[in-house]
């Protein structure tokens, strides 16, 4: 497999984890807020602890410096895009 077969794998794999984030921040309220702070005993403290949890899963950023291969370049700059996006929904 080529590194750029193995960015687009990274990629769709990332673009499938920013549709099910983009799904749960739809149907996020703060009543399941609420309901998490009330009847869990969950603080927002906590709350920013588990996101920074599962933000510690996320890939890190790509690189694509030395490459003179324009489509890598691309592919990187896809996949970092979708790290970013996916961090943002996060927050």
């Amino acid at each position: 497999m080529t590194e750029i077969e193995k960015l687009e794998v990274e990629i769709k794999t990332l673009q499938n984890q920013l549709v099910i984030l983009k799904q749960v921040e739809k149907y996020k309220s703060q009543k399941l807020w609420n309901r998490v702070r009330d009847e869990l005993g969950y603080s927002i403290d906590c709350c920013d602890e588990i996101v920074d949890l599962v933000e510690s899963w996320l890939p890190e950023p790509q690189s694509a410096a030395g490459s003179q291969n324009v489509d890598t370049e691309l592919l990187v700059d896809g996949f970092n895009d979708c790290v970013r996006k996916m961090k943002e929904m996060l927050r």
